[in-house]
């Protein structure tokens, strides 16, 4: 995907997220509620650091910088780099939300309808 394309579905997964508020806690009936612009779980950021770890990347992400706006987006980014280098905006999207196999669940594709308003809001 092109850069302006991930920009925009970066942009527009925030929007439905969290409105953009970086201090967003959602998810609070779980022991470990989704923090930040991108609602990051503490799994997350553990998935995120071991692929840093695997490709020899020094750097690691500390469960606060889920509030931190630019280190929400530079963990999604390695995540999608890693997991998602060849695949459309629907299915990043979807796992996103869903996880590994949320392009396959059907409770995703109303989060998929949320996110391609944000996109069209954006134009």
């Amino acid at each position: 995907l092109p850069y302006d394309s991930i920009a925009l579905l970066v942009n527009a997964l925030i929007h439905v997220e969290s409105s953009g508020k970086s201090d967003a806690v959602g998810d609070t009936h779980l022991d470990f509620p989704s923090i930040g612009v991108l609602q990051i779980r503490p799994i997350m950021v553990r998935e995120v650091n071991r692929i840093l770890k695997k490709k020899d990347n020094k750097k690691r992400f500390k469960l606060k910088d889920r509030f931190d706006r630019n280190k929400s987006i530079s963990m999604f980014m390695v995540w999608k780099n890693y997991y998602h280098k060849k695949s459309d905006i629907e299915t990043i999207s979807r796992c996103w939300n869903g996880g590994p196999r949320g392009y396959k669940r059907k409770q995703t594709l109303k989060y998929w309808a949320k996110v391609q308003t944000a996109l069209k809001e954006q134009k």
